[in-house]
């Protein structure tokens, strides 16, 4: 695969335009787009490290790898990013490199992310790592007026909020009464 950089301007998102490949499976919320951005912005020459995979088509380049990198780009106003030309190739290769790039085979070492700073977590939104683990049946009890039942997390778990009710909506699918907000 041939780096080069390129002019933003000519970079488009994976929209499913390239037949037999789909569209960019991956979204990002709000505050680890933030993070994300500030991520790049301390340190652009990352890009370089790890720049977008594209596949070019008709004049533009499809981003199938990075879509989230090439926004925090745009929006900090860089003008070109480095990227990876995948030369001519199947739908099937294309399909397994996003596939690829965008799996997580392994998980993170608990106590080795303790030798890391809080700060530096936080970076990476990974601040959790320093908190004890929650005990689920702590903070949830029965309600026997058949009200709401809220879970209150302590300030310090406010960045794991959506990661826990994520959680929750999957592993309470299969109950149709209960719900969570």
């Amino acid at each position: 695969m041939k780096k080069q950089l390129i002019d933003i301007s000519k970079l488009v998102h994976n929209e499913g335009q390239i037949p037999e490949v789909p569209a960019n499976p991956r979204v990002i919320d709000e505050t680890a787009f933030e993070l994300l951005k500030s991520s790049v912005e301390r340190s652009p020459e990352y890009l370089h490290v790890r720049p977008l995979l594209v596949y070019e088509q008709q004049g533009a380049f499809v981003v199938l790898c990075g879509n989230q990198r090439l926004e925090a780009a745009k929006a900090l106003g860089l003008k070109e990013v480095p990227c990876k030309v995948i030369p001519k190739t199947t739908p099937r290769k294309l399909r397994a490199y996003i596939m690829k790039e965008n799996i997580a085979f392994g998980s993170d070492d608990r106590e080795g992310m303790r030798e890391f700073t809080r700060d530096e977590l936080k970076i990476f939104g990974k601040e959790f790592y320093l908190t004890d683990p929650v005990k689920i049946e702590e903070m949830i009890g029965e309600d026997e007026r058949g009200e709401d039942v809220k879970i209150n997390l302590p300030e310090s778990m406010a960045d794991v909020k959506y990661d826990m009710m994520s959680e929750l909506q999957q592993a309470l699918a299969e109950f149709e009464d209960v719900k969570v907000k």
